[in-house]
């Protein structure tokens, strides 16, 4: 599995590989009618407020279309094949049978067409997003559906995956703040929900390797007692899902314990209901060397009668005050539940598990499973949840895994395919029954050249098929899209392309689209902004917020990190109001984690503030000749006031020591959380200090405080 800010490098690389340039951000994750500006816009800097020129036209055409709005398009997308509705196996030796065909079109496939990388969810999202009159609640994507945190917070503690610890810190008083409790998590905490005084948290477990002795664990329905021969390696990835009561802060008492085999992927909790992405690359254990060392990648597992011992389990148990409960263990899915669609290249198992926290049933309430190359990009809805697998061909395409959720569980419903690659969630909405994704595809042209071309594509479900039902395809040439935005009927993507590899700055458009009519979307407006956007966040119902890149002066200066307010009411119009750049100066180099995390960044409406954490290495040139730069770093969160009509007024900075990676806003007072320490600071000029205590040291490695590592439930 590979972790968040791999998934972000990987992201950034793919756009180089398509001519981008000034994406030095790479290097730093390491440690996810014609358009013009129109007239002079404010541009803020830590220097003040200056003038720039209107910025350069792009060749946009807004749409004139009738019935479907198609374009023509040529290259590697070709028509749109019908997907293949996935079947349920129905009985075990089905199961087996699809294996062993899928273990030998595996083993003995071409070459030619290389497999989708298996990604982890982007970095855990933050708190940061719409305000409550006492709290800041987390910065959703879709209202009603929470999204999983790093800080949660209930108006009265803090709550923090910090580490491998989970650290409580009391709000008040904000003068003397205080670490509550610490508590050890289990393997790599990724993130959590807090629900009253439940919080649970999801951690990823990596165990040992291979065994070197059968293991036997207690049978489950319709499957005899599991044992597991050497060499594969049974759960050696495994989610693990911790329930706290933390009606004491001072003592979180953990009360349920959940193992899911396999890597997460995402996870989203509606109305109390914790549903999790997970996946189990099944045909590599399947073709892993035999114990025998023929190197053949020999199927005979799937044949010896063990095949239950190669589908992901789950273990469970609830903890009362009077000691551990008994374990529970089953099978995720069934063998006769399990879907399936075509042998060739689905090698993973991706299942939607349905979990009830605090709810009197432990382990999965209910499962749907099926088979994929693996999952991409998670987009959920209020009643449905969406997986998205980009192909491996040479054809490029999406296949997209509707299953509806309510009810008796997550059921896989229909499938569908559209052209191109799609980014990342926000590039996918559901509004009135239609699905609508913006995708970028590849073009060649008639020389050989890869041309991309920014699209969007409206489904609706027909039995067991999302149609596309509407199609522009043609959005925005020549530019791949960055991300997207969704508000109502309403689509504004963020594209950008670079045709001349020694221009300094690529070509760069915020393109407005109408979806009104869901059969013929359509290019309303769009604007030559001044500065890439990596992330677009709404701020209220008619302007978004624009995090990316600004021009660089050249092509040894990397381009400046800013900040763009746009005013999106007039949909054929949208306008660039402000922009603010944070910038290192020409020897060093400013980023944030909203880049790459669109909830990294706070936006507090009400109060009307933006703040946005960042990191800026300065390389200072050395004093006395032969000598070595000097090097140093400032890491501080950003704290605006922003007004739609005049752009942003910088408040201060609160300078941390470490990394910054969220802030919650409670009442009047702003509390910024660090990797070593979270500070309290007054919403006034200045940002008066007001108190701030230690989580971390440097010295702290893990950050298990000293505390016992907790023992794992083992198999019996």
């Amino acid at each position: 599995m590979s972790w968040p800010f791999d998934r972000s490098r990987d992201r950034v690389a793919s756009r180089s590989a398509r001519g981008r340039v000034g994406r030095a951000l790479l290097e730093r994750l390491e440690d996810r009618c014609l358009l013009s500006a129109g007239g002079p816009l404010e541009h803020a800097t830590r220097a003040g407020m200056i003038s720039t020129p209107p910025a350069a036209s792009v060749a946009i055409q807004a749409e004139k279309t009738t019935g479907h709005g198609h374009h023509s398009h040529h290259g590697k997308t070709g028509a749109l094949a019908t997907p293949h509705a996935p079947h349920r196996l129905k009985t075990t030796a089905a199961l087996r049978a699809f294996l062993k065909a899928s273990v030998h079109d595996h083993l003995h496939a071409s070459h030619g067409a290389s497999k989708g990388t298996l990604n982890a969810v982007p970095s855990p999202p933050s708190s940061g997003g719409t305000t409550t009159p006492s709290a800041s609640k987390s910065n959703n994507q879709v209202a009603g559906v929470d999204e999983a945190n790093i800080v949660q917070t209930d108006g009265v503690n803090l709550y923090i995956l910090s580490r491998q610890e989970l650290v409580i810190v009391p709000t008040q008083p904000a003068a003397n703040l205080a670490v509550a409790s610490r508590t050890t998590i289990e393997g790599n905490p990724i993130a959590m929900y807090l629900d009253g005084k439940r919080l649970t948290v999801i951690s990823q477990v990596y165990q040992g390797s291979a065994v070197s002795t059968p293991i036997v664990a207690p049978g489950v329905a319709n499957v005899p007692n599991i044992a597991v021969a050497p060499p594969f390696s049974l759960g050696s990835a495994r989610i693990k899902v911790t329930e706290f009561d933390v009606t004491n802060p001072s003592a979180p008492v953990a009360t349920r314990e959940t193992y899911l085999d396999g890597d997460y992927i995402d996870s989203r909790e509606i109305a109390g209901r914790l549903y999790l992405v997970v996946q189990n690359d099944v045909l590599s254990a399947l073709t892993a060397t035999s114990a025998g060392g023929s190197g053949s990648g020999s199927p005979l597992k799937a044949s010896n009668g063990n095949l239950a011992g190669f589908l992901p389990r789950y273990l469970t148990r609830d903890d009362a005050p009077a000691g551990p409960g008994p374990v529970q263990t089953g099978l995720l899915s069934q063998p006769a539940d399990i879907l399936v669609n075509q042998p060739t290249s689905n090698d993973s198992l991706v299942s939607v598990v349905e979990l009830d926290p605090g709810g009197p049933t432990a382990g999965p309430i209910a499962t749907a499973s099926l088979f994929l190359p693996y999952a991409a990009t998670i987009y959920v809805s209020a009643s449905n949840l969406y997986v998205l697998t980009p192909s491996n061909t040479d054809v490029e395409t999406t296949t997209i895994a509707k299953f509806a959720l309510g009810g008796s569980g997550p059921v896989y419903v229909a499938t569908g395919i559209v052209p191109g690659y799609v980014y990342d969630q926000y590039s996918v909405d559901e509004s009135g029954g239609y699905l609508r994704v913006a995708t970028t595809t590849d073009h060649v042209t008639p020389d050989g050249l890869d041309v991309p071309s920014s699209g969007l594509y409206v489904l609706a479900q027909q039995g067991a098929n999302l149609a596309v039902t509407g199609r522009l395809d043609n959005a925005a040439p020549g530019l791949s899209v960055d991300t997207a935005r969704f508000l109502g009927n309403r689509a504004f993507l963020s594209a950008e392309g670079q045709s001349d590899p020694n221009a300094v700055n690529p070509t760069i458009a915020l393109v407005a689209i109408d979806l009104s009519n869901p059969s013929a979307p359509r290019v309303a407006g769009g604007l030559a902004p001044s500065s890439t956007s990596e992330v677009l966040q709404p701020i209220d119902a008619t302007h978004l917020l624009g995090i990316g890149r600004g021009a660089a002066a050249s092509l040894d200066v990397s381009s400046p990190l800013q900040l763009t307010l746009f005013d999106v009411a007039d949909l054929a119009h949208p306008i660039e109001v402000a922009h603010f750049t944070i910038d290192a100066g020409s020897q060093g180099y400013t980023s944030s984690p909203a880049e790459y995390d669109p909830r990294a960044v706070g936006v507090y409406p009400a109060s009307g503030l933006v703040t946005l954490p960042f990191e800026s290495d300065v390389s200072t040139p050395a004093v006395a000749p032969g000598g070595f730069p000097r090097f140093s770093t400032v890491e501080a969160l950003d704290v605006f006031q922003v007004d739609p009509a005049a752009g942003f007024t910088l408040l201060g900075a609160v300078p941390h020591s470490s990394p910054v990676s969220r802030s919650v806003l409670i009442g009047g007072t702003l509390y910024s959380i660090a990797d070593l320490d979270v500070q309290a600071n007054r919403i006034a000029a200045g940002l008066p200090p007001i108190g701030a205590v230690t989580i971390q040291t440097d010295t702290s490695g893990g950050g298990n405080g000293g505390l016992p590592t907790p023992v794992p439930l083992l198999l019996a």
